[in-house]
């Protein structure tokens, strides 16, 4: 009798307990995903730099519009209209470069002249939080399972 009543109070615990924890949301993961990338979201090439970065997402791409600018014999050259459209399935964040896992060319360089698939980008993450690079791959992976998927005719 004791080790039923036991049994009892342990899983209604258990059910309370689980009842007041939850995945993030859709939205509170995209609203997380973007306050960090502004802050830690960096530009590298050469010595070129990366200008009125806007980034945007939704549940299935990242996108960075961003000018691409750099000085020739002291003149300033910008090149403003460029962007990544990122697959949010399959990307990875690394302090060097934002890629595709899997090194397949899936992530739209649109530079309007060219657009060109590519497997990586010319931004990474900047380290100023414990783990951030980490956290921003399991944010991103959540942010995947929300977007729809192609139905496929067989």
């Amino acid at each position: 009798m004791k080790t039923t009543i036991f049994k009892t109070i342990v899983l209604i615990a258990f059910c309370l307990f689980n009842l007041n924890s939850h995945a993030q949301t859709k939205e509170e993961t995209i609203s997380w995903m973007q306050e960090k990338l502004q802050a830690y979201l960096y530009f590298h090439w050469f010595s070129a730099s990366a200008e009125d970065v806007n980034i945007k997402i939704t549940e299935c791409f990242i996108t960075i519009n961003y000018t691409y600018s750099y000085y020739d014999n002291g003149e300033k050259l910008s090149y403003p209209g460029k962007s990544y459209i990122i697959p949010t399935d399959g990307v990875e964040f690394s302090s060097s470069r934002i890629r595709m896992k899997n090194g397949i060319e899936s992530i739209l360089d649109n530079n309007l002249l060219n657009p060109t698939l590519v497997n990586d980008t010319n931004f990474g993450i900047k380290i100023g939080e414990e783990n951030i690079v980490e956290r921003l791959n399991e944010a991103v992976a959540n942010l995947a399972t929300f977007c729809p998927k192609k139905k496929e005719t067989f």
